[in-house]
C-alpha cells in the first residue's frame, strides 16, 4: 500500500506522491520543509506550474517555487524553479539543469533522471528508475530509490551519493567520488574515482574500478566483491561473503562469519580476523599477511610456488593451514591460540607466543622457535626432520611440551653456550616421557622419549 507524500501547491493545491516506505516519505518530506512552513505562514509565497500546461513562465524571484511533472512526458528543469514535483502515474523522463540545491521528488511511477551541471537531491518513491550523468560535467547528487523496484544508473561523471530500493539494481560509477548504499541484491561497477559501498542487501555484486581507491562495508548475507588494480578496503561484516582481490592492495576486516577471500595476481593482502571466521586462498605472488584475534580462521594454499603467508595469532584464535608452499611464518602472541598447518606439506616456521599456544607442523620439515620465556607451549612436528629451537631467557618460567619428538628431529639451544650441550641442567626419564630442564629455568617435556636426547640431535647456536 502506497503512502501519499502531500505537498502543499499554489492556491491550496495539493500534490500526493505516493511512496513505498514511511522511512522514505519522511525523508522527502523533510527536504520539503520551506514549503510547509511557507503554506503555515503564508511567507513566502508558493508558486505552482504544470509541465501539462505547457511552457513554463519565469517563476516570480523570492517565492516558493514549484515544478510539478504531471503528464508522464520528458521535460528539461526550467530556470528559477527550486522544487521538482513528480506526481505522474507512468514514467517520466527529467533532464536536470544548470541550477544548484534543487529538490526532485518523484513517485512509484518511474523515473528517468538526467543529469545537468546542477547540483541537488533526488527522491523516487518506487518504480524502476534511471539515472544518468555524462562523461564530464554533471553536477553532485545525493539519489534515494525507495521500493523493491529494479534500478540503474550510468554515472559518468559527478559525485554522487546513492541509496538503492531493495529490489535488483545495476550501477556504473565514474570519475566522481561516489558513494552507493546497496540495500537490495544490486551490482555496482566502479569507475576511476574513489568509490564507497555500504551493503546491507542480500545477493550483490560488487566490482571495485581500475586504479581507484575502493571502500567496501558488507553487513549483508552472500554478497561478492572484486577488486581491481587500486588500494581498497574491505569490511566484511555480513555472513557468505565472497571477496577476490585484484592485483593492488588490500585491506580487509573480518567480523563475519563463513566468508571467503582470494587472495591472487600480485595483490597484497594485509587481512585482520575478528570474532567470526573466515577462510582465505592464496594463490598470488605476495605473501598474505593474517592478523588472527579471537576467530576461528582457514588458510588454504594452492601450489608450492605462492608466496608464505604470515600468519599471527591472537588471544583465542584458532588457524587452520593447507598448502604445499614453503616459508609460511606462524606468529602467536599474548593469549591462548592455536596455529595448526597440520594439512601443510612445506617447511614452515613457528614463533611461540607468551600464552599457552598449540604450534603445529605439517608434513614438511618445520623450525620452532621459543623465545618468550613465559607461558605454556605445545609443540606438534608432524612429519619431516624438525627443529625445536629454545632462545635462553634468564628467569624463564616456561613449561612447554614437544608430542611427537622423533630421531630425525632436533633441539637447538640459542644463547645458552656455544658447547656442545650447553645449557642442559638436568634430563630425567619419568612417567614415560623425558623431562629436559634449562639452565635459565625452561623446562620441557618430550613425549613418549624414555631415554635422554642423543648427542648428535642437540645443537648449540
Amino acid at each position: 500500500m502506497a503512502i501519499n507524500l502531500s505537498v502543499p501547491g499554489a492556491g491550496g493545491a495539493v500534490i500526493n506522491i505516493p511512496f513505498a516506505t514511511q522511512a522514505n516519505e519522511s525523508y522527502a518530506s523533510s527536504l520539503l520543509a520551506a514549503i510547509y512552513t511557507a503554506k503555515a505562514t503564508g511567507n513566502p509565497p508558493i508558486f505552482t506550474a504544470y509541465a501539462s500546461q505547457g511552457t513554463p513562465p519565469t517563476p516570480p524571484a523570492g517565492d516558493i517555487n514549484e515544478f510539478v511533472v504531471d503528464n508522464n512526458g520528458a521535460v528539461t528543469v526550467p530556470a528559477g524553479y527550486q522544487y521538482i514535483l513528480d506526481d505522474s502515474s507512468g514514467t517520466s523522463s527529467i533532464v536536470g539543469g544548470s541550477q544548484s540545491a534543487i529538490t526532485y521528488v518523484a513517485g512509484q511511477g518511474g523515473l528517468t533522471f538526467t543529469a545537468g551541471s546542477g547540483s541537488g537531491t533526488v527522491v523516487a518513491g518506487g518504480g524502476n528508475n534511471t539515472l544518468y550523468a555524462p562523461g564530464t560535467g554533471s553536477g553532485n547528487f545525493n539519489v534515494v530509490l525507495d521500493g523493491s523496484g529494479s534500478n540503474a544508473g550510468y554515472l559518468g561523471s559527478g559525485n554522487w551519493n546513492v541509496t538503492t530500493g531493495t529490489g535488483s539494481g545495476t550501477f556504473f560509477l565514474g570519475t566522481g567520488a561516489d558513494t552507493v548504499f546497496a540495500q537490495g541484491p544490486d551490482t555496482v561497477v566502479g569507475g576511476t574515482g574513489p568509490e564507497t559501498v555500504s551493503a546491507s542487501g542480500n545477493g550483490g555484486e560488487f566490482f571495485a574500478g581500475q586504479a581507484s581507491s575502493t571502500l567496501l562495508v558488507d553487513t549483508g548475507t552472500g554478497n561478492i566483491g572484486v577488486g581491481g588494480s587500486g588500494a581498497e578496503t574491505i569490511f566484511a561484516a555480513g555472513s557468505s561473503g565472497e571477496y577476490f582481490t585484484g592485483n593492488g592492495y588490500m585491506e580487509y576486516l573480518n567480523s563475519g562469519n563463513g566468508n571467503i577471500l582470494v587472495q591472487q595476481g600480485s595483490a597484497t593482502v594485509l587481512a585482520f580476523g575478528g570474532t567470526g571466521s573466515a577462510t582465505y586462498f592464496t594463490q598470488g605472488s605476495s605473501p598474505l599477511v593474517l592478523v588472527d584475534q579471537s576467530s576461528t580462521s582457514t588458510v588454504v594454499s594452492s601450489s608450492p610456488t605462492v608466496a608464505g603467508a604470515q600468519i599471527f595469532g591472537g588471544p583465542g584464535s584458532v588457524v587452520n593451514f593447507y598448502g604445499p608452499n614453503n616459508n609460511n611464518l606462524f606468529i602467536a602472541g599474548a593469549g591462548n591460540e592455536t596455529l595448526n598447518a597440520a594439512g601443510g606439506s612445506g617447511n614452515n616456521v613457528f614463533f611461540s607466543g607468551t600464552g599457552s599456544d598449540s604450534l603445529v607442523g605439517g608434513s614438511g620439515s618445520d623450525f620452532f622457535i621459543e623465545s618468550a620465556g613465559t607461558g605454556s607451549e605445545t609443540l606438534t612436528g608432524g612429519g619431516g626432520s624438525n627443529t625445536f629451537q629454545f632462545v635462553s631467557h634468564p628467569g624463564s618460567n616456561a613449561t612447554d611440551l614437544i608430542t611427537d619428538f622423533k630421531s630425525t628431529d632436533s633441539l637447538s639451544l640459542a644463547g645458552y653456550g656455544s658447547a656442545p650441550g650447553s645449557g642442559i641442567q638436568s634430563e630425567t626419564v619419568q612417567g614415560g616421557s623425558l623431562l629436559v630442564t634449562l639452565t635459565d629455568g625452561t623446562k620441557i617435556t618430550f613425549n613418549n622419549v624414555t631415554q635422554p636426547l642423543n648427542s648428535s640431535q642437540i645443537h648449540n647456536t
